[in-house]
């Protein structure tokens, strides 16, 4: 599946669908990557940001990750729309201390 078969618009409510859902339920859903149109390494960011928001509770070094995250989850989604497919930062996948 390539990313320009589908309309911009509907890569992006499809992204931001599951990475709000990432967010709000803190589960990861990237079994479901071969339903969308989203890449594995996008739906890797979003991952990413399930676990940092499941990790959250009140702690504001969770917190701070968190938003790091979903800011590297939207630069992956970026970089699926413009075709340039990357690894995730070093950032993903480190626990804040």
């Amino acid at each position: 599946m390539y990313t320009n078969e589908f309309p911009e618009e509907t890569l992006r409510n499809n992204f931001e669908f599951w990475l709000c859902e990432a967010i709000r339920t803190g589960a990861r859903s990237a079994h479901l990557q071969p339903l969308t149109p989203l890449t594995a390494q996008t739906w890797q960011a979003i991952d990413e940001v399930a676990d940092a928001a499941a990790a959250v509770g009140g702690q504001s070094a969770h917190v701070a990750r968190l938003q790091n995250v979903v800011l590297a989850a939207r630069d992956q989604f970026a970089h699926q729309l413009d075709g340039t497919h990357r690894a995730p930062q070093p950032l993903l996948g480190r626990v804040a201390s």
